[in-house]
Parts: C-alpha cells; structure tokens; sequence
C-alpha cells in the first residue's frame, strides 16, 4: 500500500465527493482494501469495534448455514429459548 499512497493521495485531492474518494479507494487491490479497513475500523469508537465484531460472527454463522456446517433454527424457536433462559 505505501506504494501507492501517492498515487492515492493526489486522486483524494482532486476528489471532490465520498462518492469519489469510495470509487477510489474501491479500486485498490484486494489486500490493500483490507488493510485500509484494518486501519479505518481502529479508528472508531470500541462500541464500534463490539459490533464488527458481532457482524464478523453473523457473517461466520451465516456462511456455516449456508454450507451446511451448522443448522439454523425458526426464530420463533429462538425467542422462546431466550425466554425460557430468563426464568
């Protein structure tokens, strides 16, 4: 990445919208992208960091369901767990 920063730099400049710093920035290679995440994601709050990394595990479980991994429940089933767990 530090190799492009330049590049990047001058292109942020000249964008003028989020728009346009996102079309950007979305075009960075892959692992690029990741590390700016890395780096914005460090940059919020920790309650921020409490719900990435509540969505890494929804995203975790939703990738088991869908491969057949792990099997989900009726969400109606699921309440009346966590109301039976609160007795």
């Amino acid at each position: 990445m530090t190799r492009l920063l330049p590049l990047i730099i001058s292109e942020i400049k000249v964008a003028s919208s989020l728009d346009k710093i996102k079309s950007i920035l979305s075009a960075l290679p892959k692992n690029d992208r990741e590390e700016l995440f890395d780096h914005l994601l460090s940059t919020l709050d920790p309650d921020d960091d409490v719900r990435a990394d509540w969505l890494c595990v929804a995203e975790q479980r939703i990738a088991e369901i869908r491969s057949g991994q792990a099997e989900g429940i009726p969400a109606d089933e699921a309440l009346q767990n966590l109301l039976e767990l609160e007795k």
